[in-house]
């Protein structure tokens, strides 16, 4: 078998790791700005409402951050796979993944539901399983 050609287009692949990673960061550095802000201890992983009516938008953010933890290294593996053989339909469906993260943060409480945001995040996800996917059939029909 012989190894895969690595396009000149992958660097956007890479970049959008990049971007990923400082959202990621970004993330954090909110949730760690808000808990001091509303005075809330790091070993409650989330707040109860009664005890500040700003709690709420707290527990958003938290539960955000957490779900880009939890996606992050599949994100990245299929990124990477899928990267080899669509590079650049890969970076836009990252693209667009990255964009909706960091809508769905900036947003209020109301938008964690289903809404136009999470959709994005699906069908950016589903398009890099579909490019992952079709570097496998790839592989096996070659």
């Amino acid at each position: 078998m012989a190894a895969p050609e690595i396009y000149r287009e992958y660097g956007y692949v890479i970049l959008m790791l990049v971007f990923y990673s400082f959202l990621n960061f970004w993330m954090a550095s909110r949730v760690v700005k808000d808990r001091k802000k509303y005075e809330v201890s790091y070993t409650s992983p989330y707040t109860i409402e009664t005890e500040n009516k700003n709690l709420n938008l707290l527990n958003c953010i938290q539960s955000d951050h957490q779900t880009s933890v939890e996606q992050k290294t599949v994100f990245f593996a299929l990124l990477l796979i899928g990267g080899l053989q669509h590079p650049r339909l890969s970076a836009c469906f990252a693209a667009s993944h990255v964009t909706a993260l960091y809508l769905h943060f900036r947003g209020s409480p109301k938008i964690c539901g289903i809404g136009v945001v999470p959709l994005m995040e699906l069908a950016s996800f589903t398009g890099l399983v579909t490019c992952t996917a079709s570097f496998a059939i790839a592989i096996f029909f070659s």
